[in-house]
């Protein structure tokens, strides 16, 4: 469903004295939101965020998030500031800033994005392409001193010698950050 098809308001309060519609602008973004038991087979495009509980197959963009839940299920091709996806998901993800692979999530197809988190239990069978950010600080070289550290792709800790607990985030370029 794409928004556009919607339309303009026609309620009571917005009439003028003839009885015209009068354009609603709205200044903040909107929230949408599909249950469990709802599925959209289309296009939707959103100024705001999008929560997906249920089925979407087609294309999702919008300006701000959106979110896979557990138990939703996306065939689509997605593009949003930021991506979190903690259901199933086939498809392409495109995020302009973070994507998010929470434990529960199931990713195969293609994703692009600035910055990646993949936590822990995440399944994920996919093309990824990193973008860097225009914002971002250089990522560190690696000196001979530093080839004990390591990455661990699932997400937990790591011995890195210094702070328990420590994560390492890995650049654009591909070099563990520490």
């Amino acid at each position: 469903m794409d928004t556009s098809d919607i339309g303009t308001s026609t309620s009571g309060r917005g009439r003028g004295r003839r009885g015209a519609a009068s354009q609603a602008i709205s200044e903040t973004p909107s929230n949408v939101a599909l249950g469990p038991r709802d599925t959209l087979v289309g296009t939707l495009s959103v100024d705001g965020d999008v929560r997906i509980e249920g089925t979407v197959q087609g294309d999702v963009s919008a300006t701000g998030e959106v979110s896979v839940q557990t138990g939703g299920n996306a065939h689509a091709r997605i593009d949003a500031r930021d991506i979190v996806i903690a259901g199933e998901m086939e498809g392409t993800a495109t995020a302009r800033d973070l994507v998010v692979l929470a434990d529960t999530a199931t990713f195969s197809g293609e994703l692009r994005a600035s910055r990646l988190r993949v936590d822990e239990g995440a399944t994920v069978n996919a093309t990824i392409a990193m973008t860097g950010t225009g914002d971002a600080p250089p990522a560190r070289r690696f000196e001979e001193h530093d080839s004990e550290a390591t990455v661990d792709v699932t997400g937990s800790p790591m011995e890195t010698g210094s702070e328990e607990g420590a994560y390492a985030e890995v650049s654009a370029g591909g070099e563990p950050e520490t």
